[in-house]
Order: structure tokens, then C-alpha cells, then sequence
């Protein structure tokens, strides 16, 4: 089912792969221009020395007697130096097809251009340094202006304008006073007051920033109050970023504490009293803002008639790293989310392709979860150090919302598995897909193919049929051959021996003889090892067999004297 939906999607030109936005956008890649003409140089320039237009963004290079202009997209960077009484600046290019305004995915502009050579670096060397020192600050000055408004550019390119936000007429507007709201208009923290109107809502801070957001944008909508947290919020995921300041944000957050995060620590000490009535009054402002802030987002869910505020299920969060810090996550209905650190995280249910599971070991006290998004374009999301604890309430919740998941042992490395996906994402579906990660899947042919082997070596029935009968046959005459054994001829005991085997008793007495040989031939060489003792101690045999008659023979008997 997983893979006939992707081929549909496939079919329907979702999905990403193949030719890519990034590949697109290189395509389109424009050469970097200084000058039209020759004529269009600035005027105040010298033939011998480099110049800096700023305003055109160039840089003239004097060569061999001409000046050949640069554009800053083309420099890298610049370094200065000073050898003894000369000065020297160096100017390193970066290569062809890449730059300030080139895409990280794009082709190299060498190809574009069939160009053959290209310049890596030039060096100039002055005895003078007045201008190689004025060069050198103004190509950074320029090289970071040119930085900072291509990266402006680059946030508003897919930038999507929203429709006006209509006001309210002259009827009662509900709001939310004294809210705060991240990202920062300003950059700095500030209050403001978020009100509801026709067609969105307007958030106006104390310094008169403003910020709509209409309901056409919202893509997903979340209330959470404060349990076990220190603010009230809610959250609104876009469809298209909004330009806040000067960077595009997706994702807008209105909160308001209910929890000092710090305290003086001049108020001097205080009594249990003061705490106890100080945790009344956190207690009261907890409820309080909880019941407006839900009330306010009743009133949006009755204006807008479209959208659903989402209440996050903390029986079924767990802890992880979805960034650099360990934060708690928890599932709603249409996604998984953690919005109380920034940046926050927003991963929609529809978007999920697969989940895999990794570092699943017995002993493990942790394991890592790695999302995959159905537009391929997407980088997966990595969610480390879960506790393992954790594993089943989570399989419970991807069972519940139709989503696949694998499980593995190690982790795997997803920028290149991302990669082969990508450059085709058909045969990637119409051959063996996502089965890679199942390990059961594995295990189970690895066993088909195991028995397949044994099969092939199985005997046929005719075969078997045959062994019995020789097999019967074979103990008939091993019956007869033990009931003939005391009358029978020698030949006919051999025949049962071969045919038969011998049985426990012969068997018996042929180990008896056994030991008794071997019990012999370790008497012989304990013997010829005390020979040779002897012989080592510098006697020979005949002096040692003369003695021992001596020893043996009886001293002779003198006869007594009458």
C-alpha cells in the first residue's frame, strides 16, 4: 500500500526527486555581469592600480597593462601580507558555478560556458601599501554588504503575499492583552495585544509593530496550556513564511508566563508565609490565562469555521533531542511537536513517509528515531536520545495513525540513502523500496533461502522407501546372526560383525586388552629408563650383575678347632 501510494503520488509530480527546485534554480543561473561595456568604467580609475567600484560591485584588476573588472560574487576572499619592504594582496576566486548568488545544488557554471581555464587566484605586490591596504577593507566592506543582501534576497524569493486582513466593524473585537510573541518583531522582547478579525488576526506590539496572519495561511493550529510549563500558548504553523523583521518564519508563537523565570536576589529572605502565597497567586494567574487563552481560540475556531486548535497529549510525550537540547515531545492529532524552546518543532502527520527506528539493542537505555517526509526534497528529521521506555507508547501512536515503521540495530546514514532516492524515485519504489530497513523481512528470507538448500538434498520417496526395506532387512539378519553366534562358523560371525556392528561386550574386551597393552608397554619403557639411569651413573651392566651375585652368594663357614 505504502508503495502504490508514492507511485500515485509520483504520477501526480509529488515527491520531489529528479528535476528539483535547487537543479531548476541552477539552470536559470545567471553570469555574473560588472560591465556592459568598456565605457561604462568608472572615470577616476588608473591603469597601474586596483580599483574598488562599490557601487557597481567590481573590482578592477590591472593585467599585463589593462584593467580586467571582477565581480565580488566571483572573490572568495582577499589576505594582505607584508615581505620585507614590498606589500602583497592576494585574491583567491572561487571556482565556476559557485558564489554569493549560485544555489548550493547548482551545475558548475564551467559547464554552462564550456570554458576550458578559469582564475584561482592573482596575487599584486606594491612598495607603496596605501592602495593595496584601501583595496583590501573595501573588497570586505563590499563582499559583506553583497552577502547580506543576497541572503535578503534569498528569504524572499519564495516569499507568497497574503491577502488583506478585513477588519471588524464596529461590534465588540476580542483580544489578548499583554501577550508576547516569538519570533521578536523588533528583535527585542516586547508586549503587545492580539485581536480578532474578519478574515485572520493582527498582532499590534507596545512600539507599533504589527503582524497579520489571515486563516488562509494557517496550516496548523495549537493551544497548549500551562501544567507543567512555565507559559500559555498558542501556535500557528503556516502554509508560506511571513517576513518578521528580516528573515521568513513559518512557524508564530503568542505566550504569556505565568511563572517568574528569575528572581532577585535583594528581595531578602522570605517566610514560608510569603511562599505559600506566592504559589497561590501563580496558581490563580495559571488558570486564569489558560481559560482566556482558550476562550480566545474558541472564537477563532467559531470565526473562521475552518480551523482546529490542536491540545498536544502529554500522556503520550516522550523526552528527546530533536535539537541541541533534550526537550519534551509530545503528539497531537495531526502532529508531533515540542513548542516551548525554539526552534520549535512542527511535523505534520500528512508529511510522514516512514518512521525508522535505530540503536534498538537489548542492555540500551536509548534509542534514536528518524523521520522521513514524503517530498524527498526534505532533509529527515533525527529525534536522539529517547528513552527506551518510550518505544512502545510510540509504535501504539504510529499504529493509530496508519504510518509505517522499521527498526534497526545501528544508525544508518541517511544522506546518501537520501541521495539514491532522489535520482530516481521510480526504480526506487518499483524495486525493493523501503524493505532494507525491515530486519524481520530479512530474517525471513534468509530462512526461506536456508530451507530452499535443504530441500534440494532431501531424498525422494521411492528412496526412503527403499532404506526402510534395507534397513528391515539388515535387522533381520543381525537377529539371526546374535541367536547363531554360539554355533555359527567364523565366517558367519564376521558377516555379523560387518553387518551388524559388535556389541557392548566385544567391545568391553577389546578395551580391557587394550589397557593391559598399553599398561605393558609402559613397564617396558619404565624399565629401559632405569637401564639407562644406571648406565648414565658410570657402571656398566656386567660390573652391576657382579655385585648383585656377590650380594646374593653366602660367606663361607670356618671350621672349629678341636
Amino acid at each position: 500500500e505504502l508503495t502504490r501510494e508514492a507511485l500515485r503520488r509520483l504520477d501526480k509530480g509529488g515527491g520531489g526527486g529528479g528535476d528539483s527546485a535547487a537543479r531548476r534554480a541552477a539552470a536559470a543561473l545567471t553570469i555574473p555581469t560588472a560591465y556592459e561595456a568598456h565605457d561604462a568604467y568608472p572615470r577616476e580609475v588608473k591603469y597601474t592600480q586596483t580599483f574598488v567600484d562599490q557601487k557597481n560591485e567590481a573590482v578592477l584588476v590591472p593585467v599585463f597593462g589593462t584593467l580586467v573588472p571582477f565581480h565580488i560574487s566571483t572573490i572568495k576572499n582577499v589576505t594582505r601580507s607584508e615581505e620585507g619592504q614590498f606589500t602583497y594582496l592576494r585574491i583567491n576566486f572561487n571556482p565556476p558555478g559557485q558564489g554569493l548568488n549560485a544555489p548550493k545544488d547548482a551545475q558548475p557554471l564551467m559547464e554552462k560556458l564550456k570554458l576550458s581555464d578559469s582564475v584561482r587566484e592573482i596575487t599584486l605586490k606594491a612598495r607603496d601599501p596605501r592602495n593595496l591596504n584601501t583595496t583590501h577593507r573595501l573588497i570586505k566592506e563590499v563582499r559583506t554588504r553583497a552577502m547580506r543582501q543576497n541572503k535578503e534576497v534569498e528569504e524572499k524569493r519564495g516569499l507568497v503575499a497574503q491577502e488583506p486582513l478585513r477588519m471588524s466593524g464596529g461590534g465588540r473585537v476580542h483580544r489578548l492583552r499583554d501577550v508576547n510573541m516569538r519570533p521578536h518583531p523588533s528583535g527585542r522582547k516586547s508586549q503587545g495585544v492580539l485581536e480578532l478579525h474578519q478574515n485572520g488576526v493582527r498582532y499590534t506590539s507596545n512600539k507599533g509593530e504589527r503582524v497579520d496572519l489571515t486563516f488562509k495561511n494557517m496550516r496548523n493550529c495549537f493551544f497548549q496550556p500551562a501544567q507543567k510549563e512555565h507559559i500559555v500558548l498558542i501556535h500557528f504553523h503556516l502554509h508560506d513564511g511571513i517576513m518578521i523583521g528580516k528573515k521568513k518564519h513559518q512557524d508564530v508563537q503568542f505566550y504569556v508566563e505565568v511563572i517568574e523565570m528569575s528572581q532577585a536576589l535583594d528581595q531578602g529572605r522570605r517566610g514560608d508565609g510569603d511562599e505559600l502565597e506566592e504559589e497561590q497567586r501563580e496558581r490563580a494567574l495559571r488558570n486564569r490565562m489558560n481559560q482566556e487563552f482558550q476562550s480566545f481560540a474558541k472564537k477563532l475556531e467559531e470565526q473562521s469555521g475552518e480551523i482546529e486548535f490542536d491540545i498536544p497529549y502529554r500522556e503520550l510525550g516522550f523526552n528527546g533531542m530533536a535539537n541541541k537540547t533534550t526537550s519534551f515531545i509530545m503528539p497531537t492529532v495531526n502532529a508531533l511537536v515540542e513548542l516551548i524552546e525554539p526552534p520549535w518543532l512542527v511535523v505534520n502527520i500528512a508529511d510522514i513517509e516512514i518512521v525508522h527506528f535505530e540503536r534498538i539493542v537489548f542492555g540500551l537505555k536509548a534509542f534514536d528515531l528518524v523521520v522521513v517526509f514524503k517530498d524527498f526534497n526534505r532533509d529527515p528529521i533525527h529525534i536522539t536520545s529517547i528513552e527506551m521506555q518510550s518505544l512502545d507508547s510510540i509504535k501504539t501512536w504510529l499504529d493509530s495513525c496508519n504510518i509505517k515503521f522499521y527498526e534497526g540495530v545501528a544508525n544508518l546514514h541517511w544522506p546518501a540513502i537520501m541521495k539514491t532516492v532522489r535520482e530516481d524515485p521510480r526504480g526506487f519504489y518499483e524495486g525493493d523500496s523501503w524493505r532494507f530497513l525491515d530486519l524481520t523481512a530479512r530474517d525471513s528470507d534468509e530462512e526461506s533461502e536456508e530451507s530452499e538448500e535443504e530441500s534440494e538434498f532431501e531424498p525422494s520417496g521411492d528412496d526412503e522407501e527403499e532404506d526402510d526395506d534395507d534397513d528391515d532387512e539388515e535387522e533381520d539378519g543381525s537377529d539371526e546372526d546374535f541367536s547363531g553366534s554360539g554355533s555359527g562358523s567364523d565366517e558367519d560371525s564376521l558377516d555379523s560383525d560387518e553387518s551388524s556392528g559388535k556389541d557392548w561386550e566385544q567391545l568391553e574386551k577389546e578395551a580391557v586388552k587394550h589397557d593391559r597393552k598399553r599398561g605393558a608397554d609402559d613397564n617396558a619403557r619404565g624399565k629401559k629408563r632405569k637401564d639407562d639411569d644406571s648406565f648414565d651413573d658410570g657402571e656398566s651392566s656386567e660390573d652391576s650383575r657382579a655385585k648383585a651375585k656377590k650380594k646374593k652368594a653366602a660367606p663361607p663357614m670356618k671350621k672349629a678347632k678341636k
